[in-house]
């Protein structure tokens, strides 16, 4: 597995662009896999990729994992930096049960409403939306912190981890030391339709269960939205480790 950064540049009006538009965004990363273009490549290839905070202003960091080493032919003012794609490989690897890592994951958390469980909705907005749009089957975005949270416990469940300490940044809010830009909301545009995901940003602390699962989840990613930035679970500065 290899980690890339992408260093993007705040006044170029192409970036913003990307920014913008997740699709648009979408295919400038995947320009770095010119042998690919299809979803099912892009899981086939392990490719996920987030926007990070902007902490080198007016440069704004964009991370892309993958399986296979990027090589990315810009030629746009677009992008200010490439940076040398590292191997994730020693990290992967020294994963063991017991573990215990800081994370950062943005994340399209959701549920799958049909229209006879309306009525089990808290927010009579969010049901009245889902029973004007008909949704039966069709995901529904969770904006309560209480429901993020416990959606990204099922997820930890089965991804071989327990989530030890979380705090959720939706944002719109101020928080500029963690945020690249204020949008609760990803948009973009593909074949004439119009793209919308919610993203919520998770930072916290998390302990290995399940050495395997976990590798795998950090490898294929966390929950819907993979192919238009969400999904990418980060880990990084190991707290402890038993065996």
């Amino acid at each position: 597995m290899y980690l890339s950064r992408l260093l993007l540049s705040a006044r170029s009006r192409a970036a913003r662009a990307w920014l913008a538009d997740c699709h648009a965004l979408h295919r400038a990363v995947m320009s770095g896999f010119p042998a690919v273009g299809s979803e099912a490549a892009r899981a086939a290839l392990g490719i996920l990729y987030r926007v990070e905070p902007m902490t080198e202003p007016p440069s704004i960091p964009v991370l892309v994992q993958s399986k296979h080493e990027p090589h990315w032919m810009l030629e746009t003012d677009a992008i200010t930096k490439i940076e040398k794609p590292k191997s994730l490989d020693g990290l992967l690897s020294g994963i063991q049960n017991g573990g215990r890592y800081r994370f950062r994951l943005l994340a399209n958390p959701v549920r799958r409403v049909h229209r006879r469980a309306t009525l089990d909705l808290d927010s009579q907005s969010t049901r009245q939306r889902v029973e004007n749009a008909g949704a039966v089957g069709k995901r529904v975005e969770l904006t309560r912190e209480a429901d993020q949270v416990a959606w990204l416990e099922r997820r930890a469940e089965a991804g071989g981890f327990a989530v030890l300490t979380v705090r959720p940044f939706p944002a719109d809010r101020d928080i500029p030391s963690l945020l690249a830009a204020g949008a609760t909301k990803m948009d973009g545009r593909r074949d004439g339709g119009k793209l919308t995901f919610g993203n919520v940003l998770f930072e916290g602390t998390l302990g290995v269960i399940d050495a395997g699962h976990f590798r795998n989840a950090v490898a294929t990613g966390i929950g819907p939205g993979k192919a238009f930035g969400c999904g990418l679970l980060s880990i990084a500065q190991m707290l402890n480790r038993t065996g």
